[in-house]
């Protein structure tokens, strides 16, 4: 479970409780408060005490830890790596490409995204593309609806040549270059959507 969307935090809380298996470390730290509670001496009660505060304690930090870990994941969120290229389902009529990409909260059904290639220290628009579907298993398939150039790599990727696909950067946006380019502004400069 990541952090995306809008939960509280007690509810991150019982999700990192639940996902360090909580309950058997409340159990073990029980028996060890019971086990000191009853095996020591009367006189030895300020040892009861500290071995029930440490379990408590260690429970308290193991989930904390985890619900930390969570939250860096959840903040250092990358773009998400290409696993997959084949042609376009005939559905989609002029595609050029089917891409499959990790699980990632960065997209969105229909959304528009725009396709390079990582080419050493560069990155070359290639195309751009949409957010056909989010599989049950969270893969994100995006179909290539216009490619800019090289159509030997588009070739390359459709068969999922591994070198081809390892290159895809997969981007949640457009650089409005792209969309002059095709010559579908989303708003003319200056302009405001109404509200």
């Amino acid at each position: 479970m990541s952090l995306a969307g809008r939960q509280s935090f007690t509810a991150h809380l019982w999700a990192s409780f639940r996902r360090i298996r909580g309950w058997v470390l409340a159990a073990i730290g029980c028996a060890i408060s019971l086990g000191t509670w009853f095996g020591l001496p009367d006189e030895s009660i300020p040892a009861r005490w500290v071995a029930l505060s440490a379990a408590l304690g260690f429970l308290l930090l193991a989930v904390l830890a985890d619900l930390a870990s969570e939250g860096v994941a959840y903040l250092n969120r990358r773009i998400p790596k290409a696993r997959y290229g084949a042609s376009a389902p005939p559905l989609y009529r002029n595609a050029i490409a089917l891409i499959v990409l990790d699980p990632s909260d960065l997209f969105g059904h229909e959304s528009v995204v725009s396709i390079y290639r990582q080419n050493g220290p560069n990155e070359q628009l290639l195309g751009i593309g949409v957010v056909a579907t989010i599989q049950e298993n969270g893969r994100i398939q995006v179909v290539v609806t216009r490619a800019y150039e090289d159509t030997e790599f588009w070739d390359r990727l459709t068969t999922n040549e591994p070198a081809a696909v390892e290159s895809i950067l997969v981007k949640p946006s457009i650089p409005r270059l792209a969309l002059e380019a095709s010559g579908r502004e989303l708003l003319p400069r200056g302009e405001v959507p109404n509200e």
